[in-house]
């Protein structure tokens, strides 16, 4: 089967084919979430070995990580290697899949499968070698909320200019074909009648010679997957990470090596460049406004604040509607925050500026005007006839805004406190 068009898709997306400008080499390790210690005990020894860790250091077995960090490239050499299905997972040289690989909100997760998408998309279009290269298939799980996960993927697959049915997904599968990222688990909601993690755990079993990649946030819903499954964790950005992500954003070396100096002299703006995506948005911000934020909330806050800016300059938004917009989409985090979903329907969401605007007594923009503004900002994204946030941190964030104001106003939040 002809794979070109399908390859060709998923480099235009621009999601995908852009990564590989802008990715530095993400370090991972073994986790030690596995440890079967108490939580608190846990906690001790992550803090306890936080620095021997970052160094390298291989540490006393049983204890925490058992390998040195690696990166994220380093961790898949071994799929580089030619593909011979008659070998076991655990022969196959420098990997042991399936993977999970875990981190916190804004660690790269995302863009790490992305990028792995886009590397191996441009090499199976190259072909370089006569080793045969696995085909990516990126998934995002935020959209798997009904049926079984065969026919999601059935449909991702048409989406992208593969037309298959049922019958010869199962051939091609059965060849060992693919490399199958599977982004952000902790993004599935079960419900009476549909398992999703179930549906994959069932798929991944039919066909276990293909490889795996799967991402979840730490602490989440990846404990319920097989104990063979091999846990890698994302690790924070090293200075020389920092260095280097700059570089993609300021050309002069000089500028850029004074930027970097005043980040690593200051431990809290340290430690938000420690975050790829904390970085990424305060290096929007500083190009925008020439002033580092200071804290974590401020670099979620000017970043919005600079996006609304752009929009104000070309006559698109006014005060009025940064206001409308900042309601409506502090009430969406909130409510998906709630419920532990990751999309609302887009009438749901109208109906929701349009309450906000009587409110208000507004009389700009029609409410579908509202969510238009909210997508070419680019907090949020409109898939369909759903409506969900661009980043999920930005979900946090404008939940975290609601729940202050709820706070603020004296309401009693006791009933919410599980959530």
């Amino acid at each position: 089967m002809d794979f070109k068009s399908y390859l060709n898709n998923l480099l235009s997306d621009s999601e995908i084919g852009k990564w590989g400008a802008l990715y530095v080499p993400l370090h991972i390790t073994e986790s030690a979430e596995d440890l079967p210690v108490i939580p608190c005990l846990r906690h001790i020894i992550l803090e306890e070995t936080k620095e021997l860790t970052r160094d390298g250091a291989v540490l006393p077995e049983g204890l925490a990580w058992t390998k040195k960090r690696q990166t994220i490239q380093e961790l898949i050499a071994g799929l580089q290697t030619e593909h011979n299905p008659s070998l076991s997972l655990e022969m196959r040289e420098g990997s042991m899949l399936p993977l999970i690989l875990i981190g916190e909100s804004g660690s790269g997760k995302t863009t790490s499968l992305r990028y792995l998408t886009g590397l191996y998309a441009t090499r199976c279009l190259q072909k370089t070698s006569d080793v045969k290269q696995l085909i990516p298939i990126f998934l995002d799980m935020a959209g798997f909320r009904s049926g079984n996960f065969t026919d999601y993927l059935l449909n991702e697959l048409n989406n992208r200019k593969l037309s298959l049915d049922h019958g010869q997904l199962r051939g091609l599968f059965e060849q060992n074909l693919f490399l199958i990222l599977i982004d952000g688990l902790d993004l599935l909601c079960p419900y009476e009648g549909f398992n999703p993690v179930e549906s994959i755990q069932k798929f991944i079993s039919q066909f276990p010679q293909n490889n795996y990649i799967l991402s979840c946030r730490k602490g989440v819903c990846y404990t319920s997957f097989p104990a063979n499954y091999k846990i890698i964790e994302l690790l924070e950005l090293t200075e020389d990470d920092v260095r280097e992500y700059l570089g993609h954003y300021i050309k002069d070396t000089e500028k850029r090596d004074v930027v970097f100096n005043a980040i690593m002299e200051d431990a809290s703006l340290k430690e938000i460049a420690e975050s790829p995506l904390l970085l990424l948005l305060m290096m929007a911000t500083f190009i925008r406004y020439k002033k580092i934020p200071k804290n974590k909330t401020d670099v979620y806050s000017a970043y919005i604040n600079c996006l609304y800016d752009l929009f104000e300059k070309t006559g698109k938004l006014v005060a009025a509607d940064k206001q409308i917009i900042a309601q409506g989409l502090a009430v969406m985090g909130f409510t998906l925050q709630m419920h532990n979903a990751t999309v609302l329907d887009k009438q749901e969401v109208v109906a929701l500026f349009k309450k906000i605007a009587e409110r208000n007594d507004y009389k700009g923009n029609l409410p579908e005007e509202l969510l238009h503004l909210c997508t070419q900002i680019g907090i949020v994204r409109v898939q369909k006839d759903e409506v969900k946030f661009f980043y999920q941190s930005f979900r946090e964030y404008f939940a975290a805004e609601q729940l202050k104001q709820l706070f603020l106003k004296q309401i009693d939040l006791s009933a919410i406190c599980s959530h």
